[in-house]
């Protein structure tokens, strides 16, 4: 059967929150700023196939949401479809497909957590006239509905991320992006901070976010590709107790991408771009991955040019372009999932078969979970991916 790769809505959607603020211009070259964006090259990778040892695990200081949940025997995940549009919540428990939840129009279903507490979603939307709502669900079945408000934002409605923190409690944003915190049963909420955010990660009692106050602004940024010079502005990285008190600045350049794993606080740095050409997505510029250490105060680059990354217990994986057998005829670009340790260094190549970057996945302590959705049968397939660099398994 034909496997499709699921590239939802909302991964565009993640994609377009992520872009900055563009404005063309004409009046220098980028070396008059002290760097230059560079292409990416489209070639495999040497990095041997097999079975590798693997390094002491790191484990995450929360859970985040994303379009699949894993837990124990349970997969709460989400399902779009186009004809006609809708969007399913579906719970999988005890190899029984249930549907948790619908909704027929133009609705948004991102960032599910399923877990001891039970399900939480975010749903609706501004740019649908829709308000954004955080939907949960606890382990007795009770649902509860919190409307996060309309406001939308000076260029983007916000959505998401969702955050499980140990004890239950659930980190969100409202609708201008402010971060606030939510008992476990998803009705009482208070907020964090009065300061907008593009993204947030969290660690040892911290909120680490993207502070949309403080704007860096790259100005006359040559891109080869594009033949022309464009200014930006990226937002710099803060971090905040959960009463938003003890804030404070942790970089001087504009970062984007945030992702997180015990103290390993991941970003891409503006100050160190690159393109990555794509024809699906068209060009975009983004940044070299860099680690934050919440625990040392340490910030190094791990010089992986990748615009879409996990943290493992074991270091990033990351998907970097290459040209697979599949898309030669199309001529469209490939990715192929690397995963690599703390330091950067590249281990060896996942086993991800022929799947496209972009996909809906979860990470345990031992393997990437996948799924892909075939539009003609309406069959999903959920795929494993271990992180020991052995073959890939298909559930």
């Amino acid at each position: 059967m034909r496997r499709m790769a699921n590239i939802t809505l909302r991964a565009l959607l993640a994609l377009c929150l992520a872009m900055p603020w563009f404005s063309p211009t004409a009046l220098a070259e980028a070396s008059l700023q002290g760097f230059t964006p560079r292409q990416v090259g489209f070639h495999p990778l040497d990095i041997p196939g097999g079975t590798h040892p693997l390094p002491e695990s790191v484990p995450a200081a929360y859970a985040a949401g994303t379009d699949l949940a894993v837990w124990e025997d349970t997969l709460a995940f989400v399902d779009y479809s186009t004809e006609p549009f809708h969007v399913r919540v579906f719970v999988q428990r005890d190899g029984e497909m249930r549907l948790q939840a619908e909704y027929p129009e133009e609705a948004w279903v991102s960032d599910v957590i399923y877990d001891a507490h039970g399900l939480a979603y975010l749903s609706g939307g501004p740019e649908y006239d829709k308000e954004i709502e955080l939907v949960t669900v606890g382990a007795d079945g009770v649902q509860n509905r919190l409307p996060l408000g309309p406001e939308e934002r000076e260029n983007d409605p916000y959505v998401g991320p969702l955050l499980r923190l140990a004890d239950g409690r659930l980190l969100v944003a409202d609708g201008a992006g402010r971060v606030c915190l939510v008992e476990a049963d998803g009705r009482s909420m208070r907020r964090v901070s009065d300061i907008p955010v593009r993204q947030f990660v969290y660690f040892n009692e911290y909120i680490y976010f993207t502070n949309t106050r403080d704007l860096v602004e790259y100005r006359d940024v040559y891109i080869a590709e594009w033949g022309e010079t464009i200014d930006v502005a990226y937002p710099r990285l803060y971090r905040m107790w959960l009463d938003g008190s003890h804030m404070a600045r942790i970089t001087d350049g504009g970062v984007l991408d945030l992702a997180s794993r015990g103290p390993y606080i991941l970003y891409q740095n503006i100050d160190d771009p690159f393109v990555l050409p794509s024809e699906f997505m068209g060009e975009a510029l983004c940044g070299v991955i860099w680690c934050y250490n919440g625990l040392t105060g340490e910030r190094r680059t791990l010089a992986i040019d990748c615009a879409d990354y996990m943290p493992t217990p074991y270091g990033p994986a990351a998907w970097l372009p290459e040209i697979p057998e599949m898309c030669r005829e199309d001529g469209c670009p490939g990715f192929g999932l690397v995963l690599h340790d703390w330091s950067g260094k590249p281990l060896y190549r996942l086993d991800a078969r022929e799947l496209y970057w972009g996909l809906p996945f979860y990470v345990s302590d031992d393997g990437l979970w996948l799924y892909t959705h075939d539009a003609e049968s309406g069959e999903f397939e959920f795929m494993g991916i271990p992180l020991d660099g052995s073959s890939a398994n298909w559930d």
